[in-house]
């Protein structure tokens, strides 16, 4: 019921925002762009103008970016996976007395620009290009008092513990030459970003929780078309591609919160390394220092019906690497390697999202509940 909630709204807002791009310049691309992105119980939403032209044959584009969300009970929760003593939970099982998830509400917005260094012809977007963000995050962690003894995340004493007011800068490069084929749906190409994010506690850091850090982070992808069919029929019949992505992120402050260690920086930002790394428990591992690969063997699958309707399956082998290492982030010094592989079906419906059912087999170690096997898992898009 909660998947297939959130895969309505996102098919319905996806085709909303298609709807306003419609219309635009004088080379047929809209002026607006829009950037969705919804949750269990509400979403974030992305509205860019590039109608400045600043730089001739460039984009310049201004973003605005707000939205908030419930995340908790009956639909889902986050998730803290270390002891008070700052230990991770990671291949051993909670105690009875122990509660790693814990319900959330807050608001996510940002403001800033990008600005074209280079432009790519066949794409149409600029394919370097600089980027600055004022980022900002505020949230309340939802935990019970009568049961705060048992809430992980309460007991860590972290500065955010209870949540947290974060502001911070981002900026950075981007390069954009990934290209989806209309046809197959296999995607040729490559795109990456360098990014940091600072936020120094003066940065209103300090008003509700408390703040304090630097974050470098660098993403890869790389796709490499394999085999197509019959290239010259209307729709796929069937197509073959190898895709890689590849992340690396490292924290560095005096007060590092546990926001920003269970995830992924960037534009856009990912839960992991848990859950980077796929069917490990999701935010487990977090760290100051976190690296990823995730390889995919992709099938496209004769189109169902329309153009633009593609089923396939896939097969991928992911690997990730943390470590707090000479980090005093809250009491750990604890690294080491995870890995999984798993296959997945996929249905490419209309080029607004790729629905996705996983099955996932941990090759190092076992999740909280003791189990290595994750029989489903399912996934609005693909992974990257």
């Amino acid at each position: 019921m909660k998947r297939t909630s959130r895969a309505i709204f996102l098919l319905l807002a996806a085709a909303v925002a298609r709807g306003f791009c419609e219309s635009g310049s004088d080379d047929g691309r809209s002026d607006l762009l829009f950037d969705v992105n919804p949750r269990e119980w509400g979403g974030n939403v992305g509205v860019g103008y590039r109608g400045l032209g600043l730089v001739s044959g460039l984009d310049t584009i201004l973003w605005a970016y707000a939205g908030g969300a419930y995340d908790g009970a009956p639909l889902g929760s986050i998730n803290f996976w270390r002891r008070s003593d700052g230990s991770l939970i990671v291949g051993t099982a909670l105690s009875s007395t122990e509660k790693a998830s814990f319900d959330r509400v807050g608001g996510e917005w940002q403001l800033g620009a990008a600005q074209g260094i280079l432009w790519n012809a066949r794409k149409k977007v600029n394919l370097l290009e600089g980027f600055l963000f004022l980022r900002g995050r505020a949230y309340v962690n939802l935990v019970d008092s009568d049961s705060a003894t048992d809430q992980l995340i309460y007991l860590s004493g972290l500065p955010d513990a209870q949540g947290s007011l974060q502001n911070s800068l981002l900026a950075g490069l981007s390069f954009d030459d990934a290209v989806t084929d209309a046809r197959t749906k296999v995607i040729d190409g490559k795109s990456a970003e360098l990014s940091v994010e600072w936020g120094p506690d003066w940065l209103w850091n300090t008003v509700y929780g408390d703040a304090d850090f630097l974050r470098l982070n660098a993403t890869a992808r790389f796709y490499l078309p394999l085999f197509d069919m019959d290239p010259a029929a209307p729709r796929n019949v069937f197509a073959m591609g190898l895709a890689d992505f590849a992340s690396v992120d490292w924290v560095m402050g005096s007060k590092v919160p546990a926001e920003i260690a269970r995830t992924f920086g960037g534009r856009d930002p990912r839960t992991g390394l848990g859950g980077a790394v796929r069917g490990i428990d999701s935010a487990s591992a977090d760290a100051v220092f976190k690296a990823v690969n995730n390889l995919e063997l992709r099938a496209s699958l004769p189109a169902l019906f329309l153009k633009d309707v593609v089923p396939g399956f896939l097969v991928y082998f992911d690997a990730g690497w943390y470590d707090n290492t000479g980090s005093a982030w809250n009491g750990s010094g604890q690294k080491g390697l995870l890995a999984s592989t798993g296959l997945g079906i996929s249905l490419n419906v209309l080029d607004i999202t790729t629905l996705v059912a996983y099955t996932h087999y941990r090759l190092t170690g076992t999740n909280a509940d003791g189990t290595a096997w994750t029989p489903f898992d399912f996934g609005l898009a693909l992974h990257f």
